[in-house]
């Protein structure tokens, strides 16, 4: 294993719009950041079509189907965990989308976590973990093919098998939730420090044990590991439990969409919120806002 503490970790997951997640890795290119790029393995994007960085080293996660809402996101986000840990020991490892975009160059985001060891992550209200927790307390068997359905806004009998079985465990009064963790939920992007990207590493059997057959796990397992931890909870960067993205550096607007996608008239917003990413962007709805944003990093 490498030392590559003075350098950044992208970890990307990515299905579709070449186009845009080449506007990305050349974002990201640098001496100071790798990438870690994991393709859907249902994205129709071809490897060989993907732009290669210049000074950044990018590395090609093994594929797997990842469905919405299911473990599968929690092992994709493991599985580019696990291969840049392999690779090299980085400052940071940021988790992000094809439809991220860096607000700052990466010197910047450089020179900003040097020094840092705290743990970015987000953390939505009491009020919405406690709603939520039947995601979590039941078992959910059915979420890979709920997936599908509910994009195509089809009946399925998956439906109504999934509402029978929760019933069922409400009946009977099941709670997955050991009684000595308290659960905690978020989003699932984050910029985490090589120490706790190990540790969550080390829970993977756990993790699987308690979260596999959940709703969105991806929302709630490490949020639940840092916060069960004391020497990483005293970590936690503004743990306010407000529901702000500024807590994981990003600037993420749910008030305008689920969430908002930025445009070209956003530009000053974007450049003075004092984030590190803004999501989201879709080059098909607006490129001028790609390309300015390209632009100033580059200057």
């Amino acid at each position: 294993m490498t030392d590559k503490s003075d350098k950044q970790a992208y970890l990307l997951m990515a299905h579709n719009n070449l186009e845009q997640l080449n506007y990305l890795i050349r974002s990201l290119d640098s001496e100071f950041s790798d990438i870690f790029l994991h393709l859907d393995a249902k994205s129709k994007i071809n490897p060989n079509e993907i732009v290669k960085p210049v000074s950044s080293q990018l590395y090609f996660c093994n594929r797997i189907n990842v469905y919405w809402a299911e473990y599968s996101q929690v092992q994709c986000e493991l599985n580019l965990l696990r291969l840049a840990t392999r690779t090299g020991k980085y400052n940071y490892y940021h988790l992000i989308s094809g439809m991220d975009f860096p607000l700052k160059t990466q010197r910047e985001i450089h020179t900003m976590l040097r020094n840092r060891n705290d743990i970015f992550i987000h953390f939505t209200t009491p009020k919405n973990v406690e709603l939520t927790l039947p995601f979590v307390r039941y078992y959910h068997l059915f979420q890979k093919q709920l997936c599908v359905v509910n994009r195509d806004h089809t009946f399925s009998i998956y439906k109504v098998f999934e509402k029978i079985f929760i019933l069922f465990q409400r009946l009977i009064r099941l709670n997955r939730i050991p009684n000595d963790i308290v659960i905690k939920k978020g989003a699932n992007w984050f910029s985490i420090p090589d120490d706790f990207a190990r540790y969550v590493l080390d829970h993977q059997d756990y993790i699987e044990k308690l979260f596999r057959n959940t709703r969105s796990p991806d929302e709630f397992f490490m949020q639940t590991l840092a916060f069960n931890n004391p020497d990483y909870k005293k970590r936690i960067y503004r743990f306010n439990e407000d529901d702000s993205s500024e807590s994981c550096l990003r600037h993420i607007d749910w008030l305008r969409g689920s969430p908002y996608t930025f445009t070209i008239n956003d530009y000053d917003e974007l450049v003075h919120c004092g984030m590190i990413f803004a999501r989201k962007f879709d080059l098909n709805k607006d490129r001028q806002i790609i390309i300015k944003l390209m632009s100033r990093l580059f200057d």
